[in-house]
């Protein structure tokens, strides 16, 4: 599957009639480069060199415009800010990592042969976000503002067809690089999402503090405690189902505890994290038969597996009760 920009996608403008500048439509992202360059996209970045890159279609983003979609197409008449001020605000936190390296080819642009280095990420709080969203929505309006079946992804250069071959030799050799990075690998917390309007102009709304306005983006405490209220009232989940916590360092450290956490895991419908995993091993982290192998087993039981890419040293795994 081609996967797309999301500056460019969001950059799609209207134009208001003669003499008028182009508005675009209002949309929000998440930047993934702070001053630290905290994942490395920066620095990649700046290693593809700019002899290869298509400056008419794309060319190389700025640090700032690093980023990854939120939501797209926005309108204040329907409360749409509104609603993503709440949920970030209700969000425990956005936490962004690098799960692969791609090039594929971008056919929405018809008029060139233009290739897209870019970088999928890993974050399921960022997902979960936008599927909260967008569930608020009709269903046949759903892809228009969130269009994206991934995580997240990044743009990091546009290529020009002749170079496609060498791009894709430099995404062979620094995927081996990102597989082989410290674990756990590379995180990134997200402070806020920008929300920019129709003139381009920024707003940053704050992940778990609502947008620096307590009336917009939290409770009353009147609302608060009732909805305290509410949430003691019902009836308490079940305490199988509550998250258990495994060390995968203990014993050898390797990967017995992993296969074992894992079955037992789906016999009895317990969810767990297993953090520290084959710390003991020369390369700590999953090999690829532990990566199938966990794979396997949230297919039979149903459930559900997040962190899963080989070198992860913590996974998730939640079977259906």
């Amino acid at each position: 599957m081609v996967r797309h920009s999301s500056q460019q996608s969001a950059g799609s403008s209207l134009r208001g009639g003669t003499g008028q500048r182009d508005l675009k439509k209002p949309w929000s992202y998440v930047q993934v480069c702070d001053h630290k360059d905290s994942l490395g996209l920066l620095a990649l970045c700046k290693a593809i060199p700019d002899e290869w890159v298509d400056w008419q279609h794309g060319g190389k983003p700025s640090p700032k415009r690093l980023h990854s979609t939120v939501i797209l197409n926005m309108r204040a008449d329907k409360g749409h800010l509104e609603r993503l001020e709440r949920l970030a605000g209700q969000a425990a936190g956005v936490e962004l990592a690098v799960r692969e390296l791609f090039i594929s080819r971008v056919n929405r642009i018809t008029d060139a042969e233009v290739y897209c280095i870019g970088i999928g990420l890993s974050s399921p709080s960022l997902r979960a976000l936008k599927d909260s969203w967008a569930a608020e929505e009709p269903e046949d309006r759903r892809r228009d503002h969130v269009p994206y079946d991934s995580e997240g992804h990044v743009s990091l250069a546009y290529i020009r067809a002749e170079c496609r071959h060498e791009a894709a030799g430099f995404v062979e050799q620094h995927k081996l690089k990102f597989e082989a990075e410290e674990c756990p690998p590379r995180r990134l917390s997200a402070p806020h999402i920008t929300y920019q309007d129709e003139e381009g102009k920024e707003r940053h709304i704050l992940i778990g503090g609502g947008s620096g306005s307590s009336s917009q983006a939290r409770p009353s405490r009147k609302r608060q405690d009732s909805v305290d209220s509410e949430a003691d009232s019902r009836p308490r989940k079940d305490a199988r189902r509550e998250l258990l916590q495994i060390d995968g360092s203990v014993l050898e450290g390797g990967g017995q505890i992993l296969r074992m956490s894992g079955a037992y895991s789906a016999l009895f419908t317990v969810p767990v994290h297993i953090s520290k995993i084959r710390a003991g091993r020369k390369t700590p982290g999953l090999a690829a038969q532990h990566l199938e192998s966990l794979r396997l087993v949230r297919d039979v039981s149903g459930g559900s597996l997040t962190n899963d890419f080989v070198r992860s040293c913590e996974v998730s795994l939640s079977p259906e009760s």
